[in-house]
């Protein structure tokens, strides 16, 4: 499949995006990281948990 534009694409419009991308990327790494390091979630006390008194 081949994409053809009548235009090129603005080197603007391709650094924008690119730096979307980036932003995107290194968030998504900085949460996996977070994740990765934090314990796990503990139930609360209720209906999944102990009962409440």
């Amino acid at each position: 499949m081949k994409l053809e534009l009548d235009a090129p694409i603005p080197p603007a419009l391709f650094a924008a995006v690119a730096e979307i991308l980036a932003h995107l990327f290194a968030e998504d790494a900085r949460l996996s990281r977070r994740a990765a390091t934090s314990s796990p979630i503990q139930p609360s006390s209720g209906p999944q948990g102990a009962p409440l008194r």
